[in-house]
């Protein structure tokens, strides 16, 4: 009887202490977003709202709380991980949106896409073909990071089964979360202050990546729709004819490129701050260093896919998009 009393005692103390933590990351999460990314804040309190919604005949699966991407209860170990968090809680809104503000008809494939507190882009799907069966004809060479993640194997992932619209939910995810980083650009700031300009290599690390991503996704988007183009011409007609579609892809493409800008100009800043401090800077394709660190760039691929998407093929997709629109 004694020992269940101390396991009893010792499981509620671990179950207060696994709560505390996630208060924790809840209160300083929040204090983030309030102060430099109001934006992401929106959405997780958006998806939060939605959870708690109940629609007659539907009951929705799948985690929708931010602070479980959170690795730590720490502030340091928060920003590392808050732009991943708000990248997971966007696919959230992007699944539950549409089905519990009954955005569209009981039983219809849809996506929500969130762009910023004043834009949500709701998608009714057309007939797609799986991007794993695309994927499989992208050239070697041009299969980057994030082709091993999203298109092959095959799996049950949305980039996968629900085709082009899928790749958008990847896409638009991606920039909540790479927006997230670069709004703390200012937090970092504030911190080499007082821990020095290294501190800053913190802020492209978590960045580098997942800006690539943006052309990655991008050139996914494109090759699927110049493919099906050729292979499947009435599925390539049903997205080319989805102004909702095409009026997302011009949206998601010029605010990720925008976003991109900025974090450009915060590198400059951050290489100027450098200089007045006599800390020697440098870039190259690979790495960003300031003094005798540095952080990877990904730029050879991310190269290698912008030189892919200038070719005639894609450009005429692109210029289709434009005028369907």
């Amino acid at each position: 009887m004694q020992r269940i009393l101390i396991a009893i005692a010792v499981f509620s103390l671990i179950t207060l202490s696994t709560l505390a933590q996630k208060d924790d990351k809840r209160r300083i999460g929040f204090q983030l977003m309030q102060q430099y990314s109001p934006e992401s804040l929106h959405l997780i309190k958006q998806v939060e709202e939605l959870s708690s919604r109940k629609v007659k005949g539907v009951m929705m699966m799948g985690n929708s709380d931010f602070t479980s991407w959170l690795s730590g209860n720490t502030e340091e170990k928060i920003v590392e991980d808050i732009g991943t968090a708000v990248h997971e809680v966007c696919h959230s809104y992007t699944f539950r949106h549409p089905i519990m503000t009954q955005s569209v008809a009981f039983g219809a494939d849809a996506s929500s896409y969130y762009l910023d507190s004043e834009n949500t882009i709701v998608v009714n799907h057309t007939e797609v073909v799986n991007s794993y069966k695309i994927g499989q004809k992208i050239p070697a060479n041009l299969r980057t990071f994030r082709f091993d993640v999203y298109l092959e194997p095959k799996q049950s992932l949305s980039a996968q089964k629900d085709g082009v619209y899928g790749l958008l939910n990847e896409w638009t995810a991606y920039y909540n979360g790479s927006r997230m980083n670069v709004d703390l650009f200012d937090y970092y700031l504030e911190r080499s202050k007082e821990e020095g300009v290294q501190v800053m290599l913190d802020y492209i690390s978590n960045l580098s990546s997942t800006m690539m991503a943006h052309y990655e996704f991008r050139f996914y988007t494109l090759f699927y729709l110049k493919t099906v183009k050729a292979t499947h011409p009435d599925v390539y007609r049903g997205i080319m004819q989805n102004q909702e579609f095409l009026e997302l892809f011009l949206e998601v493409d010029k605010r990720f490129n925008e976003l991109i800008q900025r974090h450009e100009q915060n590198k400059r800043k951050i290489i100027e701050s450098a200089n007045k401090q006599g800390i020697n800077v440098s870039a190259d394709d690979d790495y960003f260093f300031i003094g005798d660190r540095g952080a990877g760039l990904f730029m050879e691929d991310t190269y290698k896919l912008i030189q892919e998407m200038e070719k005639l093929e894609y450009q005429r997709v692109l210029s289709s998009i434009s005028a369907s629109r």
